[in-house]
């Protein structure tokens, strides 16, 4: 529990003082902090997938979780190569809160989904048994 409330807090923490040093100093650019703002949504699914592969499978779960992040990269750069947006939008939560594709309530989708898998990958953990 304390180990999902660490990695909540801290990419929002973190994804601010990255957005507040970007507006110091780059200041002829506008809207940098809401723009890293609005990806703290995204990180938390991917930490939602990563707690409901440690509840499920914990000794893929790494693995797995590292996969998820780089499937959403790779749809990135499908797009930039040429595949169509669809591609990107099914394959990365980073596509959803992108200025470009995100509708209005995309971040509240996200959380939401962030939530679901990150409580029932604390409820595959505490059902564990650590005793094996």
């Amino acid at each position: 529990m304390a180990t999902a409330l660490v990695a909540f807090l801290g990419s929002g923490g973190l994804l601010t003082v990255l957005g507040v040093a970007l507006m110091l100093t780059a200041q002829d650019v506008e809207g940098l902090l809401p723009l890293t703002l609005s990806l703290v949504s995204a990180v938390w699914v991917l930490i939602g997938i990563a707690m409901l592969c440690l509840g499920f499978i914990p000794r893929a779960a790494a693995a797995v979780a590292w996969c998820a992040l780089g499937v959403g990269i790779a749809g990135e750069l499908l797009v930039k190569a040429g595949l169509p947006d669809l591609v990107y939008l099914a394959l990365s939560p980073i596509a959803h809160v992108s200025p470009y594709y995100s509708t209005a309530h995309s971040w509240l989708v996200l959380v939401l989904v962030a939530v679901v898998t990150t409580a029932t990958g604390l409820f595959g953990i505490l059902r564990r048994d650590l005793s094996r």
